[in-house]
């Protein structure tokens, strides 16, 4: 019944930080706050990581990668803003979990390089490169690759082996008894890298050295993964003799790699918390695995003169046998880092085309890890990837509008 009487309508009035409301056929949105808020939880968790096990070295290129960044994303929003009409100030916490996610990436080295350079050269490109712009490429996965590629080709170097600005990073560990306030670059006189410490890490709680000299997981296999599976009995006898790091302890993340990547289990953990918050794609992450797996699976190689694929010498491994060494694959390999915690700030808008921005992203990462021996090198795929990704938005079929 109208009775005349005026009621005032109150507008609504969206929650900082959290997810509006919408109908569950449609993904939530996030306002700016929020976005930031969720990676940079993510990205702090990171960096506890790697303060956990490198101590105040990782923390000084932490820092360094972050400052450079913000510095050279400010300036040049503001140079750009001064000839277009349109505004494209990035926010400071945007800049900083860009920054930290980079260095996340990097490796432990001497040289502060690289993260200056990286992040300077990121802080430019996140201006022009990102979800937000027309190219929808994600700037940390252009960065990388450039510092790969640039000095490689300039130097001539070899693509395929070339780890670029990276160099020879530093193979080390902080010992249990030396957590978080040790010295990664304090090993013992005469231990280098060509002869690292095979013992359990739990065993070098002994040691009066703050840091421990490892094999890098993820350098050993992409460096010798057909190696192995050429030599049926080499990989069996390094299983035997202790040679190949513990599974367990690349699970958790006590092996040297990238400064906050290198722990399966918390990226695991982040990108699920991503996908609760649907900050990420569940299609997109089971795509790309099966992807991944199956392409993997059939890539060529030449043994004993002929020509056959990866699954027919696991075959003549046992069931175990063959499950470490996928195991050590798919843990020991950039892919958590790429589809889970990267992948989503690129991925297409519509539920089709997260699946086949996946089933892409997921075949380019075994092709990657299979031809390239430079973990930089394969964070070209989600460069690739992202160039279609804007065109898959368009898979998206509405029945209102069809009718």
């Amino acid at each position: 019944m109208n009775t005349g009487q005026h009621i005032p309508l109150t507008p609504l009035k969206p929650h900082k930080g959290l997810p509006t409301d919408g109908p569950p056929w449609i993904d939530n949105a996030y306002c700016r706050q929020g976005y930031d808020v969720m990676w940079i939880v993510t990205a702090c968790l990171m960096m506890a990581y790697s303060l956990v096990f490198w101590g105040y070295r990782a923390g000084a290129l932490i820092i360094t990668a972050v400052f450079c960044t913000m510095a050279a994303s400010f300036l040049t929003s503001k140079i750009r803003s001064r000839f277009s009409k349109l505004s494209y100030d990035k926010t400071l916490t945007y800049s900083f979990w860009n920054g930290a996610l980079f260095a996340m990436v990097l490796p432990l080295v001497r040289d502060f390089g690289p993260f200056i350079v990286g992040g300077l050269t990121l802080g430019v490109l996140m201006n022009f490169f990102g979800r937000s712009h027309r190219l929808r490429i994600h700037p940390i996965a252009l960065t990388l690759v450039l510092i790969w590629l640039v000095p490689t080709l300039t130097s001539g170097g070899d693509l395929l082996t070339s780890r670029g600005m990276i160099g020879e990073p530093i193979s080390t560990i902080l010992t249990p008894n030396h957590l978080l306030v040790g010295d990664a670059f304090e090993v013992r006189e005469g231990v280098s890298a060509s002869e690292p410490d095979t013992r359990p890490w739990m065993q070098t709680i002994d040691y009066q050295e703050d840091a421990v000299v490892r094999y890098s997981p993820q350098v050993e296999m992409l460096l010798h993964q057909r190696e192995l599976l050429d030599d049926v009995e080499s990989f069996s006898n390094l299983l035997v003799s202790n040679t190949i790091l513990p599974l367990d302890e690349l699970l958790v993340g006590v092996v040297p790699g990238s400064l906050g990547a290198g722990s399966p289990v918390l990226l695991l953990g982040l990108g699920l918390l991503l996908i609760h918050r649907r900050h990420a794609s569940w299609r997109m992450a089971v795509a790309a695995l099966v992807s991944m797996l199956t392409v993997y699976l059939f890539m060529p190689m030449r043994t004993g003169g002929q020509w056959t694929v990866v699954i027919s010498q696991l075959s003549q491994l046992n069931w175990q046998q063959a499950v470490t060494f996928m195991s050590y694959f798919f843990f020991a390999s950039p892919w958590l880092m790429i589809v889970l915690i990267l992948g989503p700030s690129v991925d297409p808008m519509s539920r089709s085309g997260r699946v086949v921005f996946g089933l892409l992203l997921g075949g380019l990462v075994a092709c990657g890890v299979w031809f390239f021996q430079s973990p930089e090198a394969i964070y070209g795929s989600l460069v690739i990837a992202g160039l279609v990704s804007r065109k898959l938005d368009g898979m998206h079929r509405s029945s209102f509008v069809d009718a």
